[in-house]
């Protein structure tokens, strides 16, 4: 792929597929770096090259101010150990503030 400003970066269980998390810009000054818009994506080890955009993240300057507050869209991403390329990865159900009443 393009060179990248990757934050993370982990391969799947059975070695096929590498897990890339990428800063996009444009940079900000006024949030810290893990805000920053990023790319999550997939790639073949074998052959380097896309395999699939799992997420597109957004500039995260609105986060809600508050205790246990995140960004919105999926977080967290990681393999699933009991499988062989199975991803995972979290995602709030009330837009990231946690004041915000959402049935379970």
């Amino acid at each position: 792929g393009k060179p990248g400003m990757a934050v993370y970066f982990k391969a799947s269980p059975d070695a096929s597929l590498v897990l890339l998390e990428t800063l996009q810009e444009p940079l900000s000054r006024q949030v810290l770096w893990n805000r920053f818009a990023q790319d999550v994506c997939l790639f073949s080890l074998e052959t380097g090259q896309l395999h699939s955009t799992v997420a597109k993240l957004a500039l995260a300057d609105s986060i809600p101010i508050g205790r246990d507050a995140c960004r919105t869209g999926p977080r967290r991403h990681c393999w699933r150990p009991d499988e062989a390329a199975t991803l995972t990865w979290v995602e709030a159900l009330d837009g990231g503030d946690p004041k915000a009443v959402v049935p379970h």
